[in-house]
Parts: structure tokens; sequence; C-alpha cells
């Protein structure tokens, strides 16, 4: 094509599957594609996420590129996980929920994202308040319930005791 720009970056997908599931925990990921701010107030995730695919549709996406299915993971996310014609699934969840895919997918492609252990790491020449006000952030903003929620905190020895004393 003579009106692509050569010096543009080109993407092009690692593979490409003509049926493919994405298993999305109805949290915090969808709402901040939706809300500017990136604030979790929405109480109907999943209007949230049919609202991100009007969007999409909207914006020119084909109609046969994306559906949007929501229900309870024990109904259709079984079903979809058992599907012949699914081909792959991606999940971001639980460990329990996870192996449950696995079992019932066979021997679909399958990518999984599972409970996370992320620490965080409060170096000697670290802000202290800006630690503080992080470590708050990531252990309580969504309930804790997103991927990189903090979940240890791994301080060096000298600087622990103005940090814990920041934090309390």
């Amino acid at each position: 094509d003579q009106n692509v720009d050569p010096n543009a970056p080109q993407f092009a997908p690692q593979a490409v599957y003509a049926s493919m599931v994405v298993l999305v925990p109805l949290n915090v990921l969808v709402v901040l594609l939706l809300d500017e701010r990136g604030v979790a107030h929405h109480r109907n995730y999943r209007w949230s996420l049919v609202t991100l695919v009007e969007i999409l549709l909207e914006a020119g996406l084909p109609a046969l590129a994306i559906s949007c299915l929501t229900g309870s993971g024990a109904t259709i996310g079984n079903a979809l996980c058992r599907d012949e014609r699914v081909r792959k699934i991606s999940f971001t969840g639980s460990r329990e929920t996870g192996e449950q895919i696995c079992k019932q997918a066979g021997l679909k492609k399958i990518t999984l994202e599972l409970g996370s252990n992320s620490p965080l790491i409060v170096m000697p020449d670290a802000d202290l308040d800006q630690a503080v006000e992080w470590t708050v952030l990531s252990a309580f903003s969504n309930a804790g319930q997103r991927c990189p929620s903090g979940s240890r905190i791994i301080v060096f020895d000298t600087v622990y005791a103005a940090f814990r004393g920041d934090l309390l």
C-alpha cells in the first residue's frame, strides 16, 4: 500500500486465533478504560464491559470480531471453556479458577495470569512520602483486587523505621 508510512512502527500479533475467549474478572480492569479518573465507582461492571464493546463497534471494529457475553463463570465460562469452536482461552484471576479452566479446556491454547505475589520494594533513596502513598493505594484501591496489588513490602533496613512510622 503506497499510503503506508514506511517509518511508522509495524505491529504483528504473535498468533491469530479464529476463536478466542478472554475471561475477564469483573473488577477495575474494564472500569479504568472507561473512567478517565481511574475511579472504580461503577456498581455493575458487566455494563461497563458492554459499553466498551459498543464503543469499539461504533469506532469501526467489525461486528464479527468481538462478542460480549455476560454471566456467571459457572455457566457461561464453563460452556465457553468446553466449546470445541474456541481455540484459545485467556484468563486473569485465582489459581483455583485457572485450574478449573485447564481441566475443562482440553487441548486448547491457554494463557493464565494467576494470583499475584507482588512485592513493594522501598529502597534507601526512596521518597518515603510517595512510598507510603503508593503502598496504601496498592493495598486498598479496588479492595486490593488488582493483579499488581502489593501483597508484601520489602523495606531496606536503613529506611525501615522511618517508613514504618509514616505508614502507621
